[in-house]
């Protein structure tokens, strides 16, 4: 054997340094030879080592090397299983942004962000069915659920400072029922967003997050603007409380590092809230519905200038058009603010006298010009052109030229229905542009094309609460227009069938003073006036025991 003879030719060497120091060592040699150790005489390598160790230790030997190929089998199979859950996680991961264009598109297809929208003027925007937005809101349940499964993913992109897309859609669900005139699903949807929201600032603050935070507390005060079924002071304070937090929350955010679109974002919003607080803090009914007739209990807030706070949006709103005069909301927030902001009265020839709404009436016509398949711009306009207050006395001359602004207040309305039949506040809206028409023939005398204007509103209110008679609002118009008549055709001397017309308008109205009812308050006085006409009427006609 090859180690047996490199120990022979060691202890045989001519050499005496190159043989073994003593017998003993010799000895100790052969016995490694016999026991199959590496001898002394040879230097081994590492592998002839291990291989001589596994001859000894058979049993371990066999031990490690199972071990081994375990190990060697387990890292293979890890490494397969990672490179598959990875095919996986981005298979995942598609099918998720798939599902979640799909459902954008959906949501885009029925509620597209516009400023209509986001100021609560969006009616008729869309023509989405009660049914279809039920849908709609259950398919917010797929973004909570695409959401959990993002949180689970190790390898997803971290959600803690993105926008839950479950509050996007739940806020746009509650636009959709404050179009839909459901305030009350369009106040639970909001605040179920804003729920989301403040949760998710909470859990780590982003100035997103806190941007859509203030939208949706925007919306719920355009919704609390909307859903008032008359000005009290307690409805007034919860509209400010709301709008205040909203301001404080948007004046605290932080604008450091922020990109321009977002600071441009949040100035909106500021001007947003500005202007929705401009709007509550105006006496109730003082000015602008004095053609109703309707006595009406002043409020005024103390501690705020409204004709400040609309200024301010104004300002803002300025710099923001200035900025980027291609953005529509810019500019359609501005008319509405200055709208807001006006007194409506107007000059001897009947033109507006007030250089704000001069300018808003400007800005909303070119605005209709420029999109004209948008029912808000022209709703607002509508609106804008029914905001008169009359100064006594007036020329003759002022009357046309009145009347042709009435005039066309109710082609716009007249529009807005025939386009979008099932919005109900396009058909308040032309009710309420045929009763200023009234109004202004009145206050010149002209009681026969009054009571023309007057019995076009009755017809319509009459044939909308027939059609809709679960709706509040047209059975109140119904009463409301029937009392107004029966108030002209005593101006004109027939008594017999302003009595007929005053019975109507108690049939109309009588329903709505359960104090459950939302237009009881609204309802009361009025009934409360067509009480008094009525019983004027009746002792002119001699029956005092009926008066």
């Amino acid at each position: 054997p090859r180690d047996l003879e490199t120990i022979l030719l060691k202890a045989m060497s001519r050499e005496p340094e190159h043989r073994y120091p003593s017998a003993a060592d010799f000895s100790a040699d052969l016995l490694n030879f016999l026991n199959d150790r590496p001898p002394v005489a040879r230097r081994c390598s590492r592998l002839e080592l291990a291989g001589r160790w596994c001859r000894r230790n058979r049993r371990e030997a066999w031990l490690l090397c199972l071990l081994l190929l375990s190990m060697v089998l387990f890292s293979v199979t890890a490494v397969l299983a990672y490179f598959r859950e990875a095919g996986l996680r981005r298979r995942s991961d598609e099918i998720a942004a798939t599902a979640h264009n799909a459902l954008d598109r959906v949501y885009e297809a029925y509620l597209p962000e516009s400023s209509e929208l986001s100021l609560g003027l969006a009616h008729g925007a869309v023509p989405v069915s009660p049914e279809a937005a039920g849908l709609l809101e259950e398919l917010v349940d797929f973004y909570d659920e695409l959401q959990r499964h993002a949180e689970q993913d190790a390898s997803s992109r971290p959600q803690q400072n993105r926008v839950p897309e479950s509050a996007v859609a739940l806020r746009r669900v509650g636009l959709l029922y404050h179009q839909l005139g459901r305030f009350g699903k369009s106040r639970q949807a909001l605040t179920t967003a804003g729920q989301q929201l403040f949760r998710q600032y909470d859990l780590q603050p982003s100035a997103d997050v806190l941007l859509e935070y203030a939208r949706v507390r925007n919306d719920l005060g355009a919704l609390n603007w909307s859903d008032r079924p008359v000005w009290t002071e307690r409805h007034i304070a919860s509209i400010d409380t709301n709008q205040e937090t909203t301001l404080r929350l948007l004046e605290n955010m932080s604008t450091e590092e922020l990109h321009s679109t977002v600071q441009r974002d949040i100035d909106f919003e500021k001007a947003r809230t500005l202007y929705l607080l401009g709007r509550t803090t105006r006496q109730k009914g003082a000015r602008f519905l004095h053609h109703l007739d309707i006595p009406a209990i002043k409020f005024e807030s103390p501690s705020r200038d409204r004709l400040r706070l609309l200024k301010q949006a104004v300002s803002l709103l300025e710099q923001l058009r200035h900025a980027d005069p291609a953005d529509l909301r810019f500019r359609f927030l501005l008319a509405l603010c200055l709208s807001e902001q006006s007194s409506g009265i107007v000059d001897e020839h009947g033109q507006p006298g007030d250089p704000s709404l001069q300018l808003a009436l400007q800005q909303l016509e070119s605005l209709v010009q420029e999109q004209p398949q948008r029912p808000g711009f022209r709703f607002a306009l509508c609106t804008a052109l029914r905001r008169l207050h009359l100064p006594t006395p007036l020329p003759d001359a002022a009357g046309d030229v009145l009347t042709q602004r009435c005039d066309r207040a109710i082609s716009m309305a007249q529009r807005l229905v025939e386009d979008h039949p099932g919005e109900w506040l396009y058909v308040v809206s032309l009710l309420e542009s045929h009763q200023l028409r009234m109004h202004v023939l009145k206050k010149f005398s002209r009681l026969e094309e009054a009571l023309e204007s007057c019995c076009h509103a009755v017809d319509l209110s009459l044939s909308s609460a027939e059609n809709d008679p679960a709706n509040e609002s047209f059975q109140f118009w119904a009463g409301y227009a029937n009392m107004r008549k029966s108030k002209l055709l005593i101006e004109l001397h027939r008594p017999e069938e302003a009595l007929e017309t005053s019975s109507t308008a108690a049939q109309y109205l009588t329903p709505l003073l359960d104090p459950e009812s939302k237009r009881y308050p609204l309802a009361l006085r009025v009934t409360r006036n067509l009480m008094t006409t009525r019983a004027g009427l009746l002792n002119r006609l001699n029956r005092h025991d009926e008066a």
